[in-house]
Formats: structure tokens, C-alpha cells, sequence
């Protein structure tokens, strides 16, 4: 009989020492940011033209603190109980029936504190269904319901584990924010909402991969370089705008060019032991006198939805800038790299981003 390969065989070298050369690098990069970026309150205490410091660009309230800042209009998040990050590992690594009650009480503890229509979202990430259940055309919570009919969340897939780990905190940060009701367009295709593949009578049962027609909140992603706005896209490209949509994608740039405004004249950029360290400034970006050399690329994206009020774009989250951890919407047919100009289609035209 055949002896199993090792896990040495399969993935070539010293397995062991691979991982203990992840966990270093991982632990370098959390003490990166610890030390280099700063919380929502020290960004609310700055003034203008401090010592340049940085944000963490993962960080949902760090932005809201700048949308604050600068006044533009956004859906604020409230705290609610955290969770210890080896608590939040360990589920993965080594489940006890003592750990699994622990987490089931604090999964409850958090839909508890929630709002009758508050979302549930995270520090770094929305759960997977929230985009999904917005992407049908429901008011999503985040919330879902899992086989034995219980209401819960899901953060538990790779996505939501790698953007955990990214963050850099010791604790899991949910929080509640308020609905907003976005425009909504029908058409479409979205998946059913997804959730993580349980097992059940034996079979692990998932989604079931087919595609419905959809309606679809009317966001846009606004690409930033060097702590300036270049491009701006519908958020949605399953779902593509007509040239209507060009007037409030631009009010959209500008709103997100009011919190970069803001940033410049209190010293603020963006980075991340992991997304954003100390390696210069990409080829070609131009940067105020105020940024130091030696900071990494001063690249971000910022999201804004339209509510249904058409009251102007309402600041939602930003993340790591297009081509790098965030997805380039309807920027995604252009060559690598373009992100200027207002794209509101995969195959349309790409319009100036000041008329």
C-alpha cells in the first residue's frame, strides 16, 4: 500500500518552518501597526499641520473619523462586545465544547445589542451576507439563519479570517450601524446568500450556485492616488449605470476628495504593517511635500451609497486602494493600472471626472 505523502512532500520543504516564518512575519506586521497608526480619537484630536501620522487603512472607524473631520454625511457605527482574537483562532485551530459555548454566547450577545434595524458590521469587513442579501433587493442586516434555525452571522470563511488577521487588533470589533435605504435597480444577476458549508445528515451543504435576477443598491468606489481622487466606479458592475448616474458618481468624487482635503491639512495618510508598511512610494505617484519618502504607496478606496431620499452620497467605508485588496468594479475590463475617470458599466465608456 502506498504511504500518504507528507505535507513536506506536498508542499516542498520544511512545512514547520514555513509557518514559524508566516507567524514571524505576521507578529513584525502587527507590531508595525500598533505602532505606526492611530485610533478614531487621536484623529478627531488632530489639528492642522501636525506631525504627519497614519491611519489604519483597514479601519472603519479610523475613517469615520476623518468623515467626521471633514463633515460629509456618513452612517456612523456603534460599538458593540468585542471578541479576544485566540478565542476567534482558536474555533479554527483546536474547537472544545467550552470554546464552541463561548463563541455561541458571544454570537448572541451581538445580535442581542443590535437595533431593530441596525446592520451588523465589522471593523474591517462586512459578514458575507450582507452584500448578498442587498445584491436580492432585502434590507440586509448581516444576519442570517443557520440549519438549526437559529439567527447568527458569518465570519468564518477565509475572506473574512484574512482581512482579520490584517487588521492587526487583539479583539473581533462588530458594530452596529443604522439603515440607510439606498436607491434600488432591478436587474442583474446575484448568487443566493452565501454561507459557509455546514454539514448536514452527513452531507456538507452549500449554496446552490445559480444565479436570480437581482436589485441592486446604487454605490460607488472612488480610487485614490497619492491622497488624491483619479477614478470613480459604479460599486456594482453586475449591474451597470446609464450616463444619469454620472452627475451623483462625480458628487460622490468630490466628497471623498473633501475627507483627502481634510486628511492634507491635518498630516494624516493612510497605512499597515501588512497592506501599507514603510516601502516608498509607488512609480509615478505624485505626493504633497508634507508625506515622508519613505512611506508606502498613499493608494485607498473609498465607498459612498445614494440614498433613496437622493439627498447626496453618503459616505459607507473605505480599504486598500484598486489593483491592490480592492476589487476595481467596473474598472475590471481596462488594463491593470487605469483607474481614472467615471466608469458606470464593464463595457462602457469612460467619462472625465470633471465635466
Amino acid at each position: 500500500m502506498n504511504k500518504a505523502p507528507s505535507l513536506a512532500a506536498l508542499f516542498g520543504g520544511d512545512i514547520e518552518a514555513r509557518i514559524a516564518r508566516a507567524q514571524k512575519r505576521h507578529a513584525q506586521e502587527y507590531a508595525w501597526t500598533q505602532a505606526h497608526c492611530i485610533g478614531h480619537d487621536a484623529i478627531l484630536a488632530r489639528r492642522p499641520a501636525d506631525a504627519p501620522a497614519r491611519l489604519n487603512i483597514t479601519s472603519l472607524p479610523a475613517w469615520l473619523a476623518v468623515a467626521v473631520g471633514a463633515g460629509v454625511h456618513s452612517i456612523p457605527a456603534r460599538a458593540l462586545p468585542t471578541l479576544p482574537a485566540e478565542d476567534y483562532r482558536a474555533i479554527f485551530d483546536a474547537p472544545t465544547p467550552e470554546m464552541e459555548a463561548r463563541m455561541g454566547a458571544w454570537v448572541q450577545a451581538v445580535i442581542a445589542a443590535l437595533g431593530p434595524t441596525d446592520i451588523l458590521r465589522f471593523e474591517q469587513k462586512a459578514p458575507y451576507d450582507l452584500k448578498s442579501d442587498l445584491s436580492s433587493g432585502k434590507p440586509s442586516r448581516g444576519l442570517s439563519t443557520d440549519h438549526k434555525g437559529h439567527t447568527t452571522f458569518d465570519i468564518w470563511g477565509e475572506g473574512f479570517y484574512d482581512t482579520f488577521r490584517a487588521l492587526h487588533t487583539d479583539t473581533v470589533r462588530p458594530y452596529a450601524r443604522p439603515y440607510v435605504a439606498p436607491v434600488l435597480l432591478d436587474g442583474g444577476p446575484y448568487a443566493r446568500p452565501y454561507m459557509a458549508p455546514v454539514l448536514l445528515d452527513g452531507v456538507w451543504a452549500d449554496y446552490d450556485g445559480q444565479e436570480h435576477a437581482g436589485a441592486w443598491p446604487v454605490e460607488f468606489r472612488v480610487f485614490v492616488r497619492g491622497l488624491r481622487v483619479v477614478g470613480v466606479s459604479a460599486y456594482y458592475p453586475q449591474r451597470p449605470l446609464d450616463d444619469t448616474w454620472l452627475e451623483p458618481a462625480r458628487q460622490a468624487a468630490a466628497q471623498a476628495q473633501r475627507m483627502l482635503d481634510w486628511m492634507h491639512a491635518h498630516h494624516l495618510g493612510v497605512g499597515n504593517g501588512q497592506l501599507c508598511a514603510d516601502t516608498g512610494p509607488d512609480a509615478g505617484e505624485a505626493r504633497a511635500e508634507w508625506i515622508p519618502e519613505h512611506w508606502g504607496p498613499q493608494d485607498c478606496t473609498l465607498d459612498f451609497l445614494w440614498p433613496a431620499d437622493g439627498s447626496g452620497p453618503v459616505f459607507l467605508e473605505a480599504g486598500p486602494g484598486g489593483w491592490r485588496q480592492a476589487a476595481p468594479c467596473c474598472f475590471e475590463s481596462d488594463t491593470p493600472g487605469t483607474l481614472e475617470g467615471v466608469k458606470l458599466a464593464l463595457n462602457g465608456p469612460i467619462h472625465p471626472l470633471h465635466p
